[in-house]
């Protein structure tokens, strides 16, 4: 009783958190900002390879301080920032408590490992708490609409993409996202796009997250012979490709698509994707 009881709850504040940023959605911004500096510390001194230390991490007060400082933020505060400056937080928020989680089970091999680590209601924000799946699908995926975010968000596994080494900031956030959206696209322990190959083996990314991709390059002309989300995975990549022959090999479309098997590993520092 008390679990169907307490579901019941979560999914409450969920929907009632759901309307509210709908709401400050269409609020106008007064110049308010995030004080992320805690959070560029710890990131600095943890991520400069883009997968994180975890066994070089003694003291979480850095990451907890600033845990500690967004989850008091409320609604209100949130509804006086600009569109750029909400996604910063939510995307540094999902990042910052898949760590913390990660921390909270020293010695595991994946995040897998932990119980419900996806499902369970530990991001704490704007006055309710919400699963990381809530906080991915729901507010960033569906809220905001940019297929880029998938590349900002670290899920604690090694095949999701490398953490950029600072804070995303609203300021920025066009530069940042497209910054990593390269990064990704280019390197090649994701994505192995070899020309004149018959196939070309993608990131899982672009298999689950395809139809975000629907939204801004559905509509453009890309190569024939594939699916609709598949000729929209391509365009988004052509867009961001900066090595000419690999763009006219990718529009040409003589080609098949695979996607990586999934790696569940842990993004520990050291190890080796693949």
């Amino acid at each position: 009783m008390c679990l169907y009881t307490c579901a019941r709850r979560v999914s409450l504040a969920f929907a009632s958190f759901l309307i509210s940023l709908l709401l400050l959605i269409g609020s106008p911004a007064y110049g308010e900002t995030i004080d992320h500096s805690d959070w560029n510390q710890f990131l600095k001194k943890y991520a400069a390879s883009g997968r994180i230390s975890y066994t070089a991490i003694q003291d979480r007060s850095l990451l907890q301080t600033y845990l500690d400082y967004l989850a008091q933020l409320t609604p209100d505060f949130l509804g006086t920032l600009n569109r750029e400056s909400r996604i910063a937080f939510w995307i540094n928020l999902y990042n910052a408590v898949v760590i913390s989680q990660v921390l909270n089970h020293p010695r595991i091999k994946g995040v897998e490992e932990i119980p419900d680590f996806f499902k369970a209601p530990v991001v704490h924000a704007a006055q309710v708490d919400l699963s990381l799946d809530d906080l991915k699908n729901e507010v960033l995926r569906k809220g905001f609409r940019d297929e880029r975010i998938l590349f900002a968000l670290v899920s604690g596994r090694m095949d999701s993409p490398k953490l950029l080494a600072e804070a995303y900031v609203g300021e920025r956030l066009e530069e940042q996202l497209d910054f990593g959206v390269r990064q990704f696209v280019d390197d090649e322990t994701f994505n192995q796009i070899q020309i004149g190959a018959r196939i070309i083996i993608l990131s899982r990314i672009f298999a689950d997250g395809g139809e975000d991709f629907l939204l801004r390059y559905g509509s453009l002309e890309g190569p024939r012979g594939f699916s609709k989300t598949e000729a929209a995975v391509i365009s988004f990549i052509l867009n961001y490709e900066r090595d000419a022959e690999k763009r006219l090999y990718l529009y040409d479309g003589k080609y098949k698509i695979q996607y990586h098997a999934s790696d569940s590993r842990l993004n520990q520092a050291g190890e080796i994707f693949g």
